[in-house]
């Protein structure tokens, strides 16, 4: 499941392309600054069918799924990580509970973004002959405006 989280963080730091030019095991540690183990958190069917469950967390990882006594086999269901929704194949009859970590994810993008910044290789507006380098992740401006735009308040005294 963790997978799933680091996928994300790469589109969000525009880091797509292999080879990576931050590692997993790196955004995995910027993910867990930050983060919230939650065990055994009991939820309910959000609709009818009783299919869907919303966890009522976003931006998890080490997601384990159980009905109290046994853990679920993850192919009975689909976890939407990002948004914290569970989609089981067929509704479950017993009472489902959840353990998990979640994560400051945006703190985490911009912590990243900073770390690109650290690694970038030029500054400022760079000419090649009488042709402009395109403003990306390789400039260091670039990077901290990025870094800027995904970091969150920590009090409301620094809200925009």
């Amino acid at each position: 499941m963790s997978e799933e989280l680091i996928k994300m963080v790469r589109d969000y730091i525009e880091d797509n392309k292999v080879p990576y030019i931050i590692s997993d095991t790196v955004i995995e540690r910027m993910l867990n600054k930050s983060r919230i183990a939650v065990y055994e958190l009991p939820i309910s069917a959000e609709y009818d069918n009783g299919k869907v469950y919303n966890i009522g967390h976003k931006y998890l990882m080490n997601v384990s799924v159980s009905n109290g006594t046994n853990i679920i086999n993850p192919n009975d269901y689909e976890i939407d990580v990002f948004n914290g929704i569970i989609t089981f194949d067929s509704a479950p009859t017993t009472g489902i509970y959840v353990s998990f970590t979640k994560h400051d994810f945006f703190n985490a993008v911009a912590d990243l973004w900073k770390y690109r910044a650290g690694l970038s290789r030029f500054s400022g507006r760079v000419k090649l002959g009488d042709e402009d380098l395109p403003d990306n992740a390789n400039s260091r401006e670039y990077c901290i405006r990025k870094y800027w735009d995904y970091r969150t308040a920590r009090t409301i005294q620094t809200q925009r």
